[in-house]
């Protein structure tokens, strides 16, 4: 990864955040399962909450959150198809540029396995879920 860039996305970055979605929905990928991201809801997101993106040289992998201080919630994180430490990259430089932190809290989709390995690996632990919260009545796992 020389040259990757960490930046916040702005309403330029559109070609890019599409580019980055189609590469998992070409490939059937159901990581995004339950929600309903696009390219223009999460352009409509960054103009609300705070994002970065990691460009190696193309965005490769994305990240909503709300900075409340002490605590940083984790609206989404996506990767490209093939970019399996993107995810992982772009969440420890969010970590580490909000040292000051003290909890991060983000919810997931019960039958997003790949999200739900991935957030357990980095040592994030289950602390609640909400029963029948996603359209199709799944639950919805928080995690800290």
């Amino acid at each position: 990864m020389n040259g990757a860039i960490f930046r916040p996305l702005t309403t330029t970055d559109k070609s890019s955040i599409t580019e980055l979605l189609e590469t998992r929905k070409k490939a059937g990928d159901d990581s995004l399962v339950g929600v309903n991201w696009t390219a223009e809801s999460i352009l409509s997101e960054i103009d609300k909450v705070s994002s970065l993106g990691l460009f190696d040289p193309k965005l490769s992998a994305l990240i909503l959150y709300k900075d409340m201080t002490t605590i940083l919630e984790i609206l989404l994180i996506f990767s490209a198809k093939g970019s399996s430490q993107a995810g992982h990259k772009v969440l420890h430089e969010l970590i580490n540029a909000h040292g000051q932190a003290k909890e991060i809290w983000l919810e997931v989709h019960e039958g997003n396995q790949r999200a739900i390995k991935f957030y357990e690996r980095q040592g994030f632990v289950t602390m609640s879920s909400r029963p029948g919260y996603y359209l199709d009545g799944k639950c919805a796992i928080n995690y800290s």
